[in-house]
């Protein structure tokens, strides 16, 4: 019932699995005549170590098959005192030896801890596979997003790393133009003083109840009926008893 947070240590793994299975998502299918086709994924970006503190916000990250079903676009957040992340676990089957995969990650995301005034950008990331050999994918950088394609022939399992700093380094996205604003983030969310943002909140901005993200000091708990709560680890204890009766 209580979402797990990850151990992360000096970079963050975006997980792509992709191979044949059942389809969660049934409506995330997208044949070859469709140009469209973009899921809309709803991440919190937390702006850790910012000085002076940054508000919490929420991202729109896009996501599309060609010729393919997406059966999993799942957040994966870490937990650690020094780096912090979060990361996609994805899985995407097709019979098709055409298939694409592609991704478009928000610039202004809370992407990395380097210094701002060190190069960053699009070469913070990287695909890396799960067993022997390299991925082949293409990239490329638009005023609001990091955009990735990978080309699906048969079952793959692979990983997409953003680096980072193994220190207390502000973690920031990229500086971009105004009008990417509505195409990237979930405008007019209200936070509460701490800089966070309430469940019921982040739920009607469109992010999913497993995906809630609460104040580094609380866990995340759904009810039976899959209401997201943020609660310390003794009530979470008393919850899941009175819940499970």
């Amino acid at each position: 019932m209580m979402v797990t947070l990850l151990h992360f240590q000096a970079f963050f793994m975006l997980t792509f699995v992709l191979f044949g299975s059942t389809a969660l998502i049934a409506n995330a299918s997208v044949s070859s005549d469709d140009q469209e086709g973009w899921q809309t994924k709803h991440v919190v970006g937390r702006f850790y170590n910012a000085d002076p503190p940054k508000e919490d916000e929420i991202f729109k990250f896009q996501y599309r098959v060609i010729n393919g079903t997406v059966d999993e676009f799942k957040i994966v957040r870490g937990s650690d005192p020094i780096v912090l992340g979060q990361s996609f676990d994805i899985k995407v089957s097709s019979t098709a030896d055409d298939a694409v995969f592609e991704v478009m990650v928000p610039r202004n995301f809370p992407y990395t801890n380097f210094p701002s005034d060190t190069p960053s950008g699009i070469d913070n990331f990287d695909f890396f596979p799960k067993g022997d050999g390299t991925i082949e994918y293409t990239r490329n950088t638009t005023d609001c997003f990091f955009v990735f394609s990978v080309p699906v022939t048969s079952s793959i399992e692979m990983s997409l790393a953003m680096t980072a700093i193994l220190n207390k380094s502000p973690y920031h996205g990229d500086e971009i133009p105004d009008e990417c604003t509505p195409e990237t983030v979930v405008e007019n969310v209200s936070t509460k003083p701490d800089g966070t943002i309430r469940p019921s909140h982040q739920v009607g901005a469109g992010v999913a109840p497993e995906d809630v993200m609460c104040p580094s000091s609380l866990e995340l708990i759904l009810n039976p009926k899959g209401k997201p709560y943020c609660a310390t680890e003794a009530a979470i204890e008393f919850l899941d008893r009175v819940w499970n009766r």
